[in-house]
């Protein structure tokens, strides 16, 4: 009999973002059956150097929770906010996730991944 395995480990979206532009995401957050989930509580979504980063994050991500009855959360960055990342005009290369604290809960990370960010040429 094949042997079954629960993962906790969040699916992982790599992100490629571009110096100088905003950009945003929108996830619908399900449960098993499809169904979904009201976000109550709170989110947060930060890049980062590293996974190993001390406190404060590169960047954090404004989180929009208008429609968190239906499972949906807006995600996005400024401008101002992916051309930060940009040092010494190099591409920045980091990680990035999403994590979601329910009322009354423990912290559950839904996504998490790669984050690079291109310098612009237009300033």
């Amino acid at each position: 009999m094949a042997k079954k395995k629960l993962s906790f480990i969040p699916q992982t979206l790599d992100l490629s973002l571009y110096a100088g532009d905003g950009a945003g995401v929108r996830f619908t957050i399900t449960d098993s059956l499809g169904a979904a989930l009201p976000l109550t509580g709170e989110m947060k979504a930060e890049i980062r150097a590293s996974r190993e980063d001390a406190d404060p994050a590169l960047a954090e991500f404004d989180v929009d929770l208008t429609d968190f009855s239906e499972g949906i959360v807006l995600i996005s960055l400024t401008g101002t906010q992916t051309h930060s990342l940009i040092t010494d005009n190099e591409t920045f290369v980091g990680v990035w996730d999403l994590q979601w604290i329910p009322t009354g809960g423990e912290p559950v990370t839904l996504v998490q991944g790669a984050v690079e960010c291109s310098p612009d040429v237009t300033h």
